[in-house]
């Protein structure tokens, strides 16, 4: 209870605060949930409780000053601060999490809207396993765990200042597999709350002219790297690293669609294989893929579903998944962040840098 009355103690100061001035188009958020944990594995049955949360953003909503603004029918985007008792103190504790988000209409009307929200960030789980203290818990290995959020939700405006806002979504935690156990830790839950305006906002959007799109073809290199663990858990980390070759097109101002390629290198096979020898060859992996990616002025969200074609040691699973952000630091160099599963448990997180040529 601590903490809830805390947090609205600072949403109602930074409110307070910020509305001395005028800041065009920007608002705090604050929003009161109440969900439950999703058992995604039988062995986590001990672990099903109810969720109470609170959450905290600051925002911007934009008005198309960028085409991208326009192409996305003017969302929002900010970042916030989510909290959340995840039921039992003395098993999971509590989480704390510091995000970044995108939430995006596909509905408006002067006064209300229909969105989907996308967050990703860093959160902190008071509660993690441990050999002696905490054994039950089977989900989280660590206390420093990624945070995704995805969310329905509605907005309707009472005044030029206030909007009621209220949705449905599920958040993950998990450490991508740098130590175990990471089962992660999925959360349904609603939420209701208001938005408040530091100015009175007006809705008034530009309208540029979206100029046709140039459809590139483009070819990129991408080398990645990241680290594994396997069970048991207090075991070591693994080195892990893919090469991927992509060629994708670039069909309209948001989206590009592609497929390619990746070879992959696992170390974790020097362990697990039940060969007498272990070569270089035998940790090697090749898989093919296809690409969905969105694009947001320099950053980019996409996704790869891929097979494995050739391998000498049996994958946990013939598909693979990927879910990556890239940012793009000139016109031809990238960074890229990006989450590897298989049927939806993590495998590792890959931190990776790129060349496209652009044709």
């Amino acid at each position: 209870m601590r903490h809830y009355i805390i947090i609205l103690f600072l949403f109602i100061s930074i409110s307070s605060i910020a509305g001395r001035d005028s800041i065009p188009n920007f608002f705090i958020k604050g929003k009161f949930g109440y969900g439950a944990l999703i058992r995604h594995r039988e062995s986590m049955g001990n672990l099903m409780r109810h969720v109470g949360s609170m959450q905290i953003e600051l925002g911007r909503q934009t008005n198309g000053i960028d085409l991208w603004e326009q192409l996305y029918r003017y969302p929002e985007y900010g970042a916030g601060y989510y909290f959340a008792n995840l039921g039992d103190p003395k098993l999971l504790g509590q989480v704390h999490a510091l995000y970044a988000y995108l939430n995006s209409p596909f509905y408006r009307t002067k006064k209300f809207s229909l969105n989907y929200h996308f967050a990703i960030g860093a959160s902190y789980i008071t509660r993690k396993w441990d050999y002696k203290e905490n054994y039950m818990n089977l989900a989280i290995g660590t206390h420093l765990n990624v945070y995704f959020n995805v969310h329905l939700n509605a907005a309707y405006r009472i005044n030029k200042k206030i909007e009621i806002i209220g949705g449905i979504g599920a958040c993950h935690y998990s450490n991508g597999a740098i130590a175990q156990p990471n089962l992660g830790i999925n959360v349904a839950n609603a939420d209701i709350g208001l938005r408040y305006y530091f100015n009175e906002y007006e809705e008034e959007f530009n309208k540029l002219e979206i100029p046709s799109c140039i459809k590139k073809n483009e070819f990129t290199v991408l080398y990645a790297v990241g680290t594994k663990s396997i069970p048991p858990p207090r075991g070591s980390n693994f080195f892990m690293s893919s090469l991927s070759l992509c060629f994708s097109r670039q069909i309209n101002h948001k989206r590009k669609i592609g497929g390619g390629t990746d070879i992959f290198y696992d170390e974790t096979v020097y362990e697990e294989s039940s060969k007498e020898e272990v070569r270089f060859k035998n940790a090697l992996r090749n898989g093919i893929y296809v690409s969905h990616e969105f694009l947001i002025k320099k950053f980019s969200i996409g996704a790869n579903l891929g097979i494995y074609t050739w391998y000498t040691e049996e994958p946990f699973f013939p598909l693979y998944t990927r879910l990556y952000f890239r940012y793009n630091v000139s016109k031809n160099f990238f960074t890229n962040i990006s989450l590897k599963a298989h049927l939806g448990v993590a495998d590792y997180i890959e931190w990776g840098l790129g060349y496209r040529f652009i044709k």
